[in-house]
């Protein structure tokens, strides 16, 4: 299962080589329900919550903050999803300049992520996204649907390369916020331990 399915022949595929969900002609896909968290469940350092050891990621440093990312999308209000979806809109820029900026941190956290050998379970997200998103009312307006897809993906990114920030110059503190401020800015801090900017 993927997020979205590329109409295009041959499919989008992002900066990497990768497909992307991010295609104009794409079609959503997204599946499956999911329980609930506490809304804090991105608490201070000292509760956090413990990771769910059954998850490919349950290595991660980040294991707890990505899981409760992606729990808390199923939760997520028809106002919220529409306010991270105009949020990422707004972070990739209106001129080329902007939007390759915000491209240049995704693809540093991708490289990051591949250098350390973690691609592997990052590439299982898509679908652990897409299947608690299933019953959400967000999810049947594609464009919607579409931008919350594309933040949560975003989020979890910076997540899973979180710790490894500034190990390589273009991976650092201004592309792990660029790509982390919409959630930031419409759910709250993506790690207990982020800074409020």
């Amino acid at each position: 299962m993927t997020l979205y399915t590329c109409t295009k022949n041959p499919p989008c595929t992002d900066v990497t080589g990768h497909r992307t969900p991010v295609c104009p002609k794409a079609t959503s896909n997204l599946a499956s329900s999911v329980s609930k968290l506490k809304a804090d469940a991105l608490g201070n350092s000292k509760s956090r919550k413990q990771p769910n050891p059954d998850t490919a990621w349950a290595g991660n440093p980040q294991a707890a903050e990505i899981d409760s990312v992606i729990e808390r999308i199923s939760r997520l209000t028809m106002r919220e999803a529409r306010a991270l979806s105009k949020a990422r809109e707004k972070a990739f820029g209106t001129t080329e300049e902007e939007s390759d900026k915000f491209f240049a941190s995704g693809e540093a956290a991708v490289d990051m992520v591949e250098r350390k050998n973690r691609y592997a379970a990052l590439d299982t997200v898509g679908d652990v996204i897409a299947d608690k998103a299933e019953n959400t009312a967000w999810n049947e307006i594609w464009s919607v649907g579409e931008g919350v897809a594309n933040v949560t993906w975003d989020t979890v990114l910076c997540l899973f390369a979180r710790d490894l920030i500034n190990e390589k110059t273009d991976w650092n503190q201004e592309a792990y916020d660029a790509l982390t401020a919409p959630w930031a800015k419409v759910i709250g801090k993506v790690h207990p331990d982020d800074v409020v900017r």
